[in-house]
């Protein structure tokens, strides 16, 4: 099983000084590696990519300290025999979390039955980092010692919106495992079931009210 966990935080620290660059450098090498249609495994596999690697980050123009820890750290994965498309994608994706949680920013996704305008997409990350930050503020009034400095709330908020037409209006927030559904279609729905269940009684001239 691979343990996306451990190799992510290893990434993390490895490429503490430059992790921005680093994440972006290792983007670019998996795409190149995962372009390769044979299985990567082994020390033989791992230097030849680190050759392809290389000379591919030189014609782009890339380079720096987190580009060069992104080219050791995907060849290292090869040569544990660790590397796979599938390996790859869940890596990024939790190095792409943990990097959020080190730099205090707070990712949620928001669908609209509409595209979003600058100006609302503004309101809403503004309102969501004071809500973060109020409720930080908040567990911290609440906690001692260790537990209360581990809540700092979000300084920065990642917007990822996405238009879903099917939302009729509103819009649905995801933020982590919590979702807030004030779309349009979510309300109907509700109305429906709750017209649904709602008992018949007769009205005053005997009709049903």
């Amino acid at each position: 099983m691979f343990a996306k966990e451990r190799w992510a935080a290893a990434f993390i620290n490895t490429a503490a000084c430059d992790l921005d660059n680093g994440l972006e450098a290792l983007r670019l090498c998996a795409r190149f590696a995962a372009a390769i249609p044979k299985p990567l495994s082994g020390r033989t596999d791992a230097l030849a990519l680190e050759k392809a690697l290389r000379r591919s980050m030189e014609r782009a123009c890339v380079s720096g300290a987190g580009a060069e820890y992104a080219c050791r750290f995907l060849c290292l994965l090869v040569r544990k025999g660790r590397f796979t498309p599938r390996n790859s994608k869940a890596l990024l994706e939790e190095i792409e979390r943990l990097k959020e949680r080190k730099q205090n920013t707070l990712v949620v996704r928001l669908d609209s039955a509409f595209p979003l305008d600058e100006d609302v997409a503004a309101q809403v990350k503004e309102r969501l980092r004071r809500a973060s930050l109020r409720r930080a503020s908040l567990r911290r009034a609440g906690a001692r010692g260790a537990e209360a400095g581990a809540e700092a709330g979000a300084e920065e908020i990642r917007l990822i919106t996405r238009v879903e037409p099917e939302l009729l209006g509103g819009c649905r927030l995801q933020i982590g495992s919590r979702s807030i559904d004030g779309s349009l279609r979510f309300l109907l729905q509700n109305m429906g079931s709750y017209l649904q269940a709602a008992p018949l009684t007769k009205g005053p001239a005997g009709g049903m009210a």
